[in-house]
């Protein structure tokens, strides 16, 4: 998923503090909901770019038969903090977003709840007994904003590696690396192909230590880049009285960013 404003891009991420999906749906039993065999992944995401741009995202995969996008999702929104509902898009197959450029009445809230609401009508490749019912799932936005990136050890030249720090600590954390031509060269998350086994939440970065180190495949050119930072709150899972037909690899993350501009000899 891509959505560039000035120098950022959406790389879903995916958004949240406190969100859980939950489904409703007629036809699970006790013991489907119980042995969690649900192919349906899915993901949802509020990110507030450097340039002030506010994303809102939601993403869905299904692993049975394979690994694919689902394009089935019906009536899909977010519900602001102060109520107002907007429609998500679908810009791509299995992304359905939209984004404060498109619509004025989406924005960033510190400790704002949001809301993702869809539907899923039966459809053959997501299996069988997992694939219909209303999902609603609310995210609280981390309380704090990251508010300084610094780039530890500047580079002499192409292909060096880089260490960056941040503040404040966040419980997780997202970067993209922006090269001379404005094309991404790293980041540490990726949703643009639906090959999903849940080693992508790994690639998170942790509260402890508030730094990373990007590799010199980053830096490869000489010239100007942006390196850009986003403190996030993550789940991962889904609160499984509600939400049994999403997978547990299903997860969450709300996110702020921030970017620092880097010479590269």
């Amino acid at each position: 998923m891509k959505f560039k404003a000035t120098r950022s891009v959406l790389f879903l991420t995916m958004v949240f503090a406190y969100l859980v999906l939950s489904g409703r749906s007629s036809c699970l039993n006790d013991d489907d909901m119980e042995t969690l065999e649900s192919p349906v992944q899915a993901v949802a995401l509020v990110y507030e770019h450097p340039d002030g741009m506010v994303s809102a995202e939601l993403v869905i995969i299904s692993t049975y038969d394979g690994s694919h996008f689902v394009d089935a999702a019906t009536n899909v929104l977010v519900e602001m903090p102060d109520g107002t509902r907007l429609d998500l898009v679908q810009d791509s197959s299995g992304h359905y977003a939209v984004t404060s450029l498109d619509d004025a009445d989406l924005y960033y809230e510190p400790g704002g709840s949001y809301l993702f609401k869809f539907d899923l009508d039966e459809m053959a490749d997501t299996g069988p007994d997992h694939v219909d019912g209303y999902f609603v799932g609310e995210v609280v936005a981390p309380s704090e904003r990251p508010d300084s990136l610094v780039v530890e050890d500047p580079p002499v030249g192409p292909d060096h590696a880089v260490t960056i720090s941040w503040s404040p600590a966040f419980d997780r954390g997202l970067y993209a690396v922006y090269g001379p031509d404005g094309e991404l060269t790293d980041s540490n998350f990726d949703f643009s192909t639906p090959d999903f086994d849940g080693s992508k939440w790994s690639s998170l970065l942790a509260r402890i230590p508030a730094e990373h180190l990007i590799s010199g495949q980053a830096f490869q050119d000489s010239g100007d880049y942006v390196i850009e930072y986003a403190g996030c709150s993550f789940v991962e899972g889904f609160q499984d009285s509600l939400s049994s037909e999403l997978g547990v690899l299903s997860g969450f993350l709300a996110c702020s960013a921030i970017d620092t501009d880097l010479y590269v000899p």
